[in-house]
């Protein structure tokens, strides 16, 4: 056992974002973990405690989602499982095995994430709207079709744009605006009452 940590809540099944094409058992060793499928910023090691306490007491977790590219199977789901079953010093885990290029994988840990499991921090949004940004294809949306996928409001996608836009032309990272200076407050006579503001 690894501690009294308390009740765990279990990430959210699988759902149905991509198609479910393979669970199968899978040596943990032959999992790869490409950093730019990582969609958390870092990876909790409190999460990872807890997860691994409610393993050990036989909680049922969901497989990890790996996608099948070039005969390499890359983790998009379920980083800090995946770090739990190491801790317990598991050889094999449960994996849902996906079909598709780097594009879906890239899609699918960012939007998947971003609606289930740990709530993403603000670093987590910035490094998922960022990525989005500056990818060839998923940087051409629109600001508004990002934020959806993301869960994030459009207006920070809008201002990181913004940023990474001044950033490629050299130019300083715009500022925040001013807010504008207030007017005089003006006032309006009444016959027989008092002053009062407009």
């Amino acid at each position: 056992m690894l501690g009294e940590l308390g009740p765990v809540p279990c990430p959210a099944p699988v759902l149905a974002q991509a198609v479910r094409s393979n669970i199968t058992r899978v040596a943990v060793a032959s999992i790869v973990l490409d950093p730019e499928l990582q969609p958390r910023a870092v990876v909790s090691p409190q999460l990872v405690r807890e997860y691994a306490y409610a393993m050990d007491a036989g909680a049922q977790f969901p497989p990890i989602v790996c996608f099948s590219i070039d005969g390499q199977l890359l983790l998009a789901d379920g980083w800090h499982r995946l770090e739990a079953w190491k801790r317990l010093g598991a050889g094999e885990v449960e994996v849902d095995v996906r079909e598709g290029g780097r594009d879906e994988a890239l899609l699918f840990s960012r939007e998947y994430n971003a609606k289930h499991g740990a709530r993403f921090t603000a670093a987590d949004k910035r490094r998922a709207i960022v990525l989005y940004l500056n990818h060839p294809r998923f940087g051409l949306w629109a600001n508004r079709e990002i934020a959806r996928r993301l869960g994030v409001d459009h207006k920070s996608v809008a201002a990181h744009r913004l940023k990474l836009r001044h950033r490629q032309e050299g130019k300083p990272p715009p500022t925040t605006t001013a807010s504008r200076p207030s007017s005089p407050r003006r006032t309006r006579i009444v016959a027989g009452t008092p002053t009062c503001p407009i």
